[in-house]
């Protein structure tokens, strides 16, 4: 699979009615499995990183990967949680409240980039600003079902992607679920420095 664009970007209007309430994780079995393996990756990432004393999420959704990172560390880090949903501190895209932070030592960034007009200057921006990136994203996600994502893309397009905004990445898992069905939900997961 190539990076594909899979529709253009939604008026903010339509992301209005998208984005009104933040996603919960636990509404849907794949998203569960997703947000285990990504913890699990992030407590990787952190034990070769150090223990971050700041931590942010600017698209946390219900906040479950943050929270559980946060509730490791042996010091409290500061949280700073942020989504395009009103609910939290920062409120907005992501691309505008990235602005609004700085000095970040780990900042989460999943499911997220596939749902952005530019991931590669959302994903410049946050290496600006922090020493650690946990990401998670579609893995070549077929067709254009959600119609909220404008990007699919493989494992190739992410780590070129993550490159050439400056991160080096470090750890990389694959991880899917399967309905019983035959369908099968698939999703890459990243820590770079």
């Amino acid at each position: 699979m190539t990076r594909t664009r899979l529709r253009p970007a939604h008026d903010p209007a339509v992301l209005a009615l998208l984005y009104a309430v933040p996603h919960r994780h636990d509404r849907w079995p794949d998203h569960v499995a997703r947000v285990q393996a990504t913890v699990s990756l992030g407590r990787e990432l952190i034990a070769d990183t150090g223990p971050p004393e700041v931590i942010a999420d600017l698209s946390c959704g219900d906040a479950a990967i943050t929270r559980a990172l946060a509730a490791d560390a042996d010091v409290t880090p500061r949280v700073i949680l942020g989504d395009i949903a009103p609910g939290y501190e920062f409120c907005g895209p992501v691309e505008k409240t990235l602005l609004m932070v700085r000095d970040v030592d780990l900042f989460i960034c999943t499911e997220t980039i596939e749902h952005l007009d530019d991931p590669d200057g959302v994903l410049a921006a946050i290496r600006y600003r922090a020493r650690a990136l946990l990401l998670s994203t579609p893995l070549a996600e077929a067709g254009a079902s959600n119609p909220q994502h404008y990007w699919a893309w493989d494992n190739h397009d992410v780590s070129s992607m993550l490159r050439s905004a400056g991160w080096a990445p470090v750890l990389y898992r694959k991880t899917h679920w399967e309905d019983g069905n035959g369908y099968v939900w698939a999703y890459q997961i990243w820590g770079c420095t």
